[in-house]
């Protein structure tokens, strides 16, 4: 299942294997944006690591047609495929020159299909996968391959999104630079890649750029579509600009969310001011907001080293952060910041709390199947879980932490979602009495996105 050997991928991360390198693999834009150039070339490999390419098409970049290059390959594993000897590569050349391919900028062909490569296992090179209709083959379930008819016009559309992007940053009101960046960014969705480390590059340029220009709410509106596989963010602003941002009762919620997810773990050490300024959104009026509060507020917990005076500083922070949270966990009643608050908690004892619910629940999608996280909010014994979609038995993935017990049970092959809102809950046995956990409101559109409302 794709999504045990993405667990297996964080736990190798978690490990902090000296040797491991996350390689990211890009959609066609992202690439182009990487790349100095692009072509189609001949490839012949060799008994080593590397390949020869003749190129017999320049598309973009100073390598004419007629070049002879010969590319260090061997981290692009095609053992068992028969690979037709066009392909397409994506190149940057480097200070000390020459030409290099750029992560995962390898496109190959196997019976008329185009296949594009992921790294899978960390440490590891990349595995082959189907390219799909670009870019959204990033975060939906992996389909059929395109052939290469479809793939040359996709590319096509590709690099003049690539080329949109400084078009987008270099428009000077505000208004419009503000639309045109978001009309080049992903659409809306819940939906996130399942594998490997899929880095949303035209994203990540607009939301730098408009933030460098002084416009940190659009920056943040864009970042809030970033279908990154994992966090791969520059910081956008101070710490204490995006707490404002996330303040303020009159910005849309999704962007005061997106603000908190941007105050990067560790931002807020010995910072006194900064963490009474989050702790004041442990209470917000919108539930969301809450949850992201307490996701940043809980991350002073994770704190050492700094010198004696920052030592004493950040316990302090530590039990104001704690009493906070123990506050707010006693009263809060919606499920999705009682999982949050019970993730905060994770290895350490949850504060007392009258009735509610044993248990909560949040939801992701994950390349369009469920992911659930379930963790029970006192000691109890979680048993049963099953997932359901408008009352009737659905594939996914069910994760369940109760104290230091911990397992998960399901599938990751992704449903076949049909155009419409879809009503999602989690039923479980919690100390042998049936519970059921809402889950929230799960919306297919005719595109195939897919977009979640909570409970």
């Amino acid at each position: 299942m794709r999504w045990l050997r993405l667990l297996a991928v964080v736990c190798v991360l978690a490990a902090g294997d000296a040797h491991a390198a996350m390689m990211a693999h890009y959609d066609l834009a992202g690439l182009t944006l990487e790349s100095d150039a692009i072509v189609v070339a001949t490839r012949t490999p060799a008994a080593n690591r590397t390949s020869s390419y003749h190129v017999t098409r320049a598309i973009r970049g100073p390598i004419a047609v007629g070049s002879d290059l010969v590319l260090d390959d061997g981290l692009y594993a095609t053992e068992g495929h028969t690979i037709e000897p066009e392909v397409v590569v994506f190149l940057h050349r480097v200070d000390a020159g020459g030409w290099y391919i750029t992560s995962s900028g390898l496109r190959v062909v196997e019976a008329g299909k185009v296949f594009r490569f992921e790294q899978w296992d960390n440490p590891g090179g990349f595995t082959m996968v189907p390219q799909g209709h670009d870019p959204a083959d990033q975060w939906h379930a992996t389909g059929a391959p395109i052939d290469r008819a479809t793939f040359d016009r996709e590319l096509v559309a590709a690099l003049a999104r690539a080329d949109g992007v400084a078009a987008a940053l270099a428009i000077t009101d505000p208004a419009r630079r503000r639309a045109a960046a978001l009309a080049l960014a992903p659409p809306v969705g819940a939906s996130r890649p399942s594998m490997g480390f899929y880095r949303d590059e035209v994203t990540a340029r607009l939301a730098a750029g408009l933030a460098a220009a002084g416009d940190l709410a659009a920056a943040l509106d864009v970042m809030a579509r970033d279908r990154s596989g994992i966090a791969w963010r520059a910081p956008l602003a101070t710490p204490a600009a995006l707490i404002a941002v996330a303040q303020d009762p009159t910005a849309p919620v999704e962007r005061r969310v997106e603000a908190l997810r941007a105050v990067r773990a560790g931002a807020l050490f010995a910072d006194a001011i900064g963490v009474a300024a989050v702790l004041t959104l442990v209470d917000a009026p919108e539930a969301a907001v809450r949850a992201a509060a307490i996701g940043a507020a809980a991350s002073v917990w994770g704190w050492s080293g700094g010198d004696r005076a920052q030592a004493a500083r950040n316990r302090a922070l530590r039990r104001l952060v704690g009493r906070a949270l123990a506050r707010r966990f006693a009263v809060e009643q919606d499920g999705a910041v009682l999982a949050a608050l019970a993730a905060a908690y994770q290895g350490r004892p949850l504060p007392a709390r009258r009735g509610g619910s044993p248990i909560a629940a949040t939801v992701a999608v994950v390349a369009d199947g469920l992911h659930v996280e379930a963790r029970c909010l006192r000691r109890a014994r979680a048993q049963h879980p099953e997932l359901l979609a408008d009352g009737a038995p659905a594939s996914g993935w069910v994760s369940v932490t109760c104290g230091a017990e911990q397992y998960g049970r399901g599938a990751g092959i992704a449903p076949s979602w049909t155009v419409g809102a879809h009503r999602l809950e989690l039923r479980v046995v919690v100390d042998r009495a049936p519970v059921v956990v809402p889950l929230g409101t799960l919306t297919a559109d005719r595109s195939g996105e897919l977009t979640l409302t909570p409970p």
